[in-house]
């Protein structure tokens, strides 16, 4: 084998190597962006609604009448048991029958109904039996923003200070609801 043959032997050893060089970076940079992407969907899903230890200003919308009402927290018993839905989600709909049983069942905890999608109907008033508990018929746009209700349905227990003390989003099913309802057992002791 001459000379030249070997330098271009060489050459073609090198491919290999510079291919290495290639997969090797583009791994390092698919690493990083499968990071940055878990990191986002993880800020999104906390975002969608209040988390466990946030502290709550005064909620603020209109009651099923369209008279301006505010549901603060001091002085609220044992604490809040806020039910968050639009009348149009299909998801808030199957929740309907746990939240029924929870509310019976939270004769301790005050219990707000707060709609955040379009208006009430006074048939869904009357067909979900609404007219006993507090029922905020459209939150203000503001205090949506500042309670992050980026979604429905959504089950908050609130202490008499205004802290988040359990979150949950989505349908309950049995063992959402258990949860909750040990969450208000709770204090209600």
């Amino acid at each position: 084998m001459g000379p030249g043959t070997q330098k271009f032997a060489n050459k073609w050893a090198l491919i290999p190597v510079g291919f290495g060089l290639m997969l090797a970076a583009s791994n390092l940079y698919l690493l990083r962006e499968n990071q940055r992407l878990r990191n986002r969907i993880e800020f999104q899903t906390a975002t969608r609604y209040p988390q466990v230890g946030t502290n709550l200003p005064a909620l603020r919308g209109k009651d099923i009448d369209g008279r301006p009402i505010t549901i603060s927290y001091p002085g609220a018993g044992a604490g809040t048991l806020m039910l968050v839905f639009s009348e149009t989600c299909v998801h808030c709909e199957r929740n309907w029958p746990d939240w029924s049983r929870l509310v019976n069942e939270s004769v301790n905890n005050r219990v707000v109904f707060v709609n955040i999608g379009p208006t009430l109907s006074t048939d869904f008033v009357q067909e979900h039996g609404l007219g006993s508990a507090t029922v905020v018929a459209h939150a203000d746009p503001d205090s949506i923003v500042k309670y992050a209700l980026m979604e429905t349905p959504v089950t908050l227990r609130i202490s008499p200070d205004g802290r988040v003390l359990g979150a949950w989003g989505g349908e309950l099913g049995a063992s959402g609801a258990s949860e909750v309802r040990e969450a208000l057992a709770v204090r209600a002791r």
